[in-house]
């Protein structure tokens, strides 16, 4: 290689942090003083979009992937590549050792390089950008929707959830969000307000046991006992499930099925 190897292929600047992270190599002075210089010349501005998310993809596949992303961020590359675009190794190291053996170690990651960008969704040109960025990573079909929610999801979790007080509240609040956000989200309470803070111990409630909370009622318990077919059987279901998750009944068939009854649908 020579001194202008990077301007001449800026993904260098990419594979070098991923193949010294994997190895364990420290970056000699020269070659550093290189790749900051073609950094801040704007070399990575000369690329398209998808040859830096190929990089990426390939780093957040590494066996350690914290440690390449980590790379990236000290380097200067992702916010040369995108504004606004950090990695925040802490949070995401505490995100995985939250996260649940079903969740995706891929996607939180992915999610968390866009944290800081969620802050400014507020502004016209935030959500265009991380869009964009989603874009140029060429997740598989639909992930890259996936990935935007996770992370939109995981800071309105963080700054809502020490407002939680009771078990529907709770509900309103995880139902239906990915377990990469509510990991997330545990991360940057525990960092912010301490791992036995209130906060944390919400989401950590719910992770662990409240969502895998199950009806043992069943649609045809109701149409036996005289329900309808149609939309009516989903409701009184969805209405009994959520009395269960409160904690407001006795989990079994018979109370279920009486607290489907007696909703008010």
């Amino acid at each position: 290689m020579h001194d202008a190897s990077f301007s001449d292929d800026p993904t260098r600047i990419l594979r070098l942090a991923r193949y010294a992270a994997r190895l364990g190599f420290e970056v000699e002075p020269h070659t550093s003083d290189l790749l900051a210089s073609a950094i801040a010349d704007g070399s990575l501005q000369t690329l398209s979009g998808q040859r830096l998310g190929a990089e990426l993809r390939l780093a957040l596949h590494e066996p350690e992937p914290l440690l390449p992303l980590a790379a990236l961020e000290r380097l200067g590359v992702l916010r040369a590549w995108q504004p606004g675009l950090s990695f925040d190794e802490a949070l995401a190291r505490a995100a995985l050792q939250i996260l649940p053996e079903d969740g995706s170690v891929c996607l939180l990651l992915a999610a968390s390089l866009l944290l800081g960008l969620c802050h400014e969704l507020d502004r016209e040109e935030t959500e265009p950008a991380m869009r964009g960025f989603l874009y140029d990573l060429e997740l598989p079909t639909g992930k890259g929707d996936r990935v935007f929610g996770m992370a939109v999801s995981a800071v309105f979790v963080s700054d809502h959830v020490d407002g939680v007080e009771m078990p529907s509240e709770m509900l309103e609040l995880m139902l239906g969000t990915p377990v990469e956000s509510l990991a997330l989200a545990a991360a940057s309470c525990q960092l912010r307000d301490g791992p036995s803070s209130y906060s944390v111990q919400i989401v950590d409630e719910w992770l662990t046991r409240r969502r895998h909370v199950v009806l043992q009622l069943t649609g045809e318990d109701l149409l036996a006992a005289g329900v309808p077919e149609g939309p009516e059987v989903g409701a009184r279901l969805e209405e009994s499930y959520r009395l269960l998750l409160e904690e407001r009944i006795e989990p079994g068939r018979e109370s279920e099925l009486r607290a489907a009854l007696e909703a008010r649908i």
